[in-house]
């Protein structure tokens, strides 16, 4: 290597050197350790941020709700029974009463198959499910027959839920099924008995009605007298 070429290449690790010893040298601002520079626009928008925090959700306005209710009955001579199966969805945490019906007498209910606690006041009866999430009760439910001259009748109480649909089997196939208020939506018969479906009004009283079988009674017998 030339004498020339030598003294080029120290006379460049010399400015390198001297240049690296300048920027170690350099002064650095005084920023506190932990710090983070952030351009004026977003520093005002994390303090606008701040000064109106994020407000929680707010509650739902009812503990719980009925979407559904599906009521299979089938009248006797002197009772009315069936189940009930009521759909809906439990809106807060933790156990929550759902209101179910008023009238007649639960027989038993059930959640996925087990017992259900209820809970009996001057609004009805109540089921507590623990929530949030859906849920599906099965009732089984019973009320009297009431025996009027010539007529049978009973007193529905409906479930205050969002749709409400009954099946009423009634023994005799020609039996004359008339409830109000409610909409027939089909008749039909099956086995010697009349089937009505009706859709019912959310939270109201339903009266159903069908005409009474008369018994026959024979004629007593009446001894002749005859005079000689």
């Amino acid at each position: 290597m030339s004498g020339a070429r030598i003294a080029r290449t120290l006379w460049a690790s010399g400015l390198f050197a001297v240049a690296t010893c300048a920027a170690a040298d350099a002064p650095r601002p005084d920023t506190p350790a932990g710090t983070v520079t952030l351009p004026l626009a977003d520093y005002d928008r994390l303090v606008e941020r701040a000064a109106r925090p994020r407000q929680p959700p707010s509650p739902p306005p009812v503990p719980a709700v009925l979407a559904r209710a599906d009521l299979r009955l089938a009248a006797g001579a002197s009772d009315v029974r069936g189940t009930m199966t009521l759909e809906g969805e439990v809106l807060r945490s933790g156990p929550t009463l759902v209101r179910l019906l008023a009238g007649g007498t639960v027989l038993d209910a059930r959640l996925a198959g087990k017992p259900l606690p209820l809970v009996g006041d001057a609004e009805g009866l109540a089921a507590v499910v623990t929530g949030p999430g859906p849920f599906s009760i099965v009732v089984e439910w019973g009320t009297e027959v009431v025996q009027e001259p010539g007529l049978a009748s009973f007193v529905l109480s409906v479930p205050a839920a969002g749709t409400v649909r009954v099946s009423l089997e009634v023994a005799g196939a020609a039996a004359d099924v008339r409830l109000a208020p409610g909409l027939v939506t089909r008749r039909t018969t099956s086995g010697g008995r009349a089937i009505v479906e009706a859709t019912l009004d959310p939270a109201s009283s339903v009266r159903f009605s069908w005409p009474r079988a008369r018994s026959r009674r024979r004629p007593s017998a009446r001894r002749a007298s005859y005079r000689t």
